[in-house]
């Protein structure tokens, strides 16, 4: 039979003896109003356990018996390895991973690779991850391939999967798709940090970043080799970031000058660019492509 009392620093008396009536020995802080809520759970079928969701203070009182032992909650129906969700107030997806269960604890890893434990209460917010908690831009995995996803809506027998890029083990593949059965489907899981760092591995080695505020691919630039300047070739110039880039004609590079680009007249500036294909920033302040600078 199992027995549960609810209550708080008001009904003291009647907890105490509740516990006392079942071979507990309860010792309240004497004169000493304790507001938390109390809910305490005692199960007599051969043994004693209690489970005991109260401060500090009453845990430690309780688990003093020696017939004290945790009740391990269930967990139904998780598992360890499986991907679970929670949606936030603002419909925001948080995914976690199962590592294990100890006692009524359960130990997440999201897909950063952070771990945390919890109480295995926690996990009533939770439901199994399905494609359908996926967005665009969400790294996946199916059977030994990883793809950053750009995911159609509207689940049938088949179900057409775009992704900006995939690695299948052997290969990096840019923009095509899946098509899926529904089964099928529930195969498709998020990809764990490993994965993911072995993806924008391969995106890199192509020649690619992936850009996470528009969503999408960008072919990486080589970088200007500042070697390439040339005598009278046309140059924009400035000496910090808040100045107007000029136009002018580079000479050399100094090697013994904190300003580096030397141009026609002996004027040195610490940032150079060449001006064919920067037309566009004579005259602003704005910064020039990433490839450009060497400063």
């Amino acid at each position: 039979m199992n027995y549960y009392i609810q209550g708080d620093a008001a009904n003291a008396d009647k907890i105490k003896a509740a516990f006392e009536k079942f071979g507990y020995d309860i010792s309240w802080p004497g004169g000493c109003a304790n507001p938390d809520v109390i809910n305490i759970g005692v199960e007599r079928n051969g043994a004693k356990y209690v489970v005991a969701e109260t401060s500090e203070y009453i845990k430690g009182i309780i688990k003093t018996h020696p017939d004290y032992k945790e009740l391990e909650l269930p967990v139904e129906p998780f598992k360890v390895g499986d991907w679970i969700a929670s949606i936030d107030d603002e419909g925001d997806v948080s995914t976690e991973k199962i590592v294990s269960f100890t006692r009524n604890k359960v130990l997440l890893v999201d897909t950063n690779g952070c771990h945390a434990e919890y109480p295995k209460s926690e996990l009533n917010g939770y439901h199994l991850w399905t494609i359908a908690d996926a967005k665009d831009g969400n790294v996946l995995a199916y059977q030994d391939e990883i793809f950053i996803a750009r995911i159609a809506r509207g689940l049938s027998v088949n179900v057409a999967i775009d992704y900006d890029c995939c690695y299948d083990g052997n290969s990096f593949i840019l923009d095509s798709f899946y098509s899926l059965t529904v089964e099928e489907l529930k195969r498709v899981y998020p990809a764990t940090k490993e994965q993911r760092d072995m993806l924008f591995k391969k995106i890199k080695e192509a020649g690619y970043q992936w850009d996470a505020d528009k969503k999408e691919l960008r072919k990486i630039k080589p970088h200007y080799d500042i070697a390439n300047f040339q005598p009278k070739q046309w140059v924009l110039v400035r000496d910090d970031d808040e100045w107007e880039w000029a136009l002018t004609m580079f000479s050399y590079l100094s090697n013994g000058s904190a300003s580096l680009f030397v141009c026609i007249n002996g004027a040195s500036f610490q940032q150079c660019i060449p001006f064919e294909g920067n037309e566009h920033l004579l005259g602003t302040t704005d910064m020039c492509d990433e490839c450009y600078i060497n400063w």
